[in-house]
């Protein structure tokens, strides 16, 4: 079946039809190449590969064909979007969660990221706080609970309600109830600060 089939019109997907018939192009001119593609399997499957495609030349440097290999990456390419879905829905949840949240790296606690509730807790913006770390900015006095805060995720997973005193941008005063988790980002160890204001 395969024999009698074109690759361009049978087999790759539409999609990815266009990127195909530029590669010809570099083919043609004589170039080796490396890139993604998918086929569409008889039984209707979506096939995803890693390609390497090399052109063919006769003696006289007329072109003849190209000499492709592929390897099935399908598993790791289902297993990547799954991945960047649930991290889409914790995106979302994060950023409209009612409450207070922060996300900063565990290994130098530099603030990546807060939601609307933390901004409108302390009163400072995303900019002045994201690349910067608590102690940086003096957000609260925890310094017997900094050590509990670091390295309990990392042997628990999280630690639950422990209370710190927490200052505004302006300079008030809040009493604050903390929970820690610990998540990856991107392969990167983090831990998510969530609070509630019990001032």
């Amino acid at each position: 079946e395969l024999l009698h089939m074109n690759a361009m019109e049978d087999l790759y997907v539409p999609d990815d039809r266009m990127m195909m018939r530029q590669l010809v192009d570099h083919l043609i001119a004589g170039r080796n190449w490396e890139y993604q593609v998918r086929f569409a399997a008889k039984d209707g499957r979506i096939i995803h590969f890693d390609a390497a495609s090399a052109p063919r030349f006769s003696p006289s440097g007329k072109f003849i064909s190209t000499i492709c290999t592929l390897r099935d990456v399908t598993d790791r390419k289902n297993m990547e979007e799954a991945l960047k879905r649930s991290e889409n829905r914790f995106q979302t949840v994060f950023a409209n969660s009612p409450v207070p949240a922060v996300i900063a790296r565990l290994a130098d606690t530099q603030i990546v990221d807060v939601n609307e509730a933390f901004v409108k807790l302390l009163g400072y913006t995303p900019e002045a706080l994201i690349g910067h770390t608590a102690v940086e900015l003096n957000l609260w006095d925890a310094t017997e609970n900094r050590p509990e805060m670091i390295n309990s995720p990392l042997e628990k997973g999280s630690i639950r309600t422990f209370e710190v005193q927490g200052y505004t941008q302006s300079g008030e005063t809040r009493q604050l109830l903390q929970s820690v988790e610990l998540i990856d980002l991107g392969d990167e160890p983090c831990v998510v600060l969530m609070m509630y204001d019990i001032t």
